[in-house]
């Protein structure tokens, strides 16, 4: 029996999502791309995973990766633990709860701020979030990430914003202030987000209230119709 692997780079990984009923794949990740396989797959199989925007290889018993439509191998698949498609998607959607405060207080007020800012990031609802990006151009979404919690609160993140209501934000370093606001005392963004004790990749989200929830790197994913439609389906099966 032969192994057939499909590499997607990291920023596709959300395509997965189309596939994930298909039987008998299996994922894995290396640092720079997912990888999927499947034993001795059918044409009809094949022609669903055509979808990707993958590379599909053929593993020889020695590891080695032989192209599609090539004979010399190229690469060796990764040695690491492979685990359901299924499964795995479960965990790599961004429905993790964003919304944990920090471990210590901190004493800031908030006033209004009269500078024309751009806003780059949007809390919205998910519901919202959905209409627009399954409906939207995917040269519209490339610019934007996103990440969903549990509670269904959405986060948007780039430019051009998405024309929908919520509440807009100006990311300073690590820190998006809700626009028209601004924080005293009148410290740094970095001196800010040491306050917080914020980690490599994380961004506080403040609020014209004071309050203000963590965001980490990892809540967010590249923004398609794909990685929409998946979250959708993850949070109706949740419910």
């Amino acid at each position: 029996m032969t192994w057939h692997v499909w590499r997607l780079q990291q920023h596709d990984s959300a395509r997965l999502a189309q596939v994930r009923h298909l039987p008998g794949l299996e994922v894995c990740e290396s640092e720079d791309a997912v990888w999927l396989r499947v034993e001795e797959p059918s044409d009809a199989v094949q022609t669903k995973l055509a979808v990707l925007p993958a590379t599909q290889s053929s593993v020889q018993a020695d590891g080695q990766l032989i192209e599609r439509g090539k004979r010399v191998p190229r690469g060796h698949l990764p040695k690491t633990d492979w685990q359901p498609l299924t499964q795995w998607i479960q965990l790599s959607l961004p429905t993790a709860g964003f919304g944990g405060q920090a471990p210590e207080p901190i004493s800031l007020s908030m006033t209004r701020d009269d500078s024309e800012v751009e806003a780059n990031l949007l809390l919205a609802t998910f519901q919202d979030w959905h209409d627009f990006a399954t409906s939207a151009a995917q040269v519209r979404l490339n610019r934007l990430t996103f990440a969903v919690d549990a509670a269904q609160q959405t986060v948007v993140r780039g430019t051009p914003l998405p024309p929908l209501k919520g509440r807009r934000f100006v990311l300073r370093g690590a820190i998006a202030v809700e626009a028209g606001w601004t924080w005293l005392p009148e410290v740094s963004p970095q001196i800010l987000a040491e306050v917080m004790q914020l980690q490599a990749g994380e961004v506080a989200l403040l609020l014209a209230d004071g309050s203000w929830n963590v965001l980490g790197q990892d809540h967010f994913v590249q923004a398609t119709r794909a990685a929409v439609q998946a979250t959708a389906e993850s949070l109706t099966h949740g419910n």
